[in-house]
């Protein structure tokens, strides 16, 4: 079992917010800290009719509000909502898609990185990994300069992905967590 040392902290708080209609969440949600924010009373979810989101295709990713928000949620260390909100995007795609493996990188991605502050290292690292594959795929799918998809340069996230949870065996350098950057917005 892992240790829940609190609320996860934002890489950077004065990160640029791609969806500024939609407010986050007054709580990160940390299994074993506070409430679950659709099954608690309490919870910051409780009683919201979830709506479908609506479905654009990657190249109309500046259009998508679900995504430019969960982008949001991911960068400011809201990882379980960003999983939530970014899964709702991914059951409208082929899974087995471009777009399908990289809506699936960054859930998995937002789940390491929970797992990763919750003190679940192993379950953490098994996560990592299996999200930058899915990045790697999608880099070497896009025909795009940079491997840029639905915004973002998956190359540099890779890195940043890597970094953060060790997956390169780098002994004694600390990284914060990944931001994705979107460019073109």
């Amino acid at each position: 079992m892992g240790q829940v040392l609190g609320e996860p902290s934002p890489s950077d708080p004065s990160f640029e917010i791609y969806c500024p209609y939609k407010s986050f969440p007054n709580y990160r949600y940390v299994p074993g800290l506070n409430p679950h924010p659709k099954r608690d009373q309490n919870g910051h979810s409780y009683g919201i009719t979830e709506v479908k989101p609506t479905y654009y295709p990657p190249d109309q990713w500046r259009k998508n509000i679900t995504y430019l928000f969960g982008i949001d949620l991911f960068n400011y260390a809201y990882w379980w909502e960003c999983h939530e909100v970014i899964e709702g995007l991914w059951h409208l795609v082929e899974p087995g898609s471009v777009e399908g493996q990289f809506l699936q990188a960054i859930i998995q991605l937002a789940a390491a990185n929970l797992n990763k502050h919750r003190g679940l290292v192993s379950g953490a690292n098994m996560l990592a990994r299996e999200s930058c594959q899915r990045l790697e795929f999608v880099s070497n799918s896009t025909q795009h300069l940079k491997s840029i998809f639905m915004g973002v340069d998956v190359s540099e996230l890779l890195v940043q992905a890597k970094r953060y949870h060790n997956l390169e065996n780098i002994v004694s350098i600390s990284y914060k967590p990944p931001l994705i950057r979107l460019a073109g917005l």
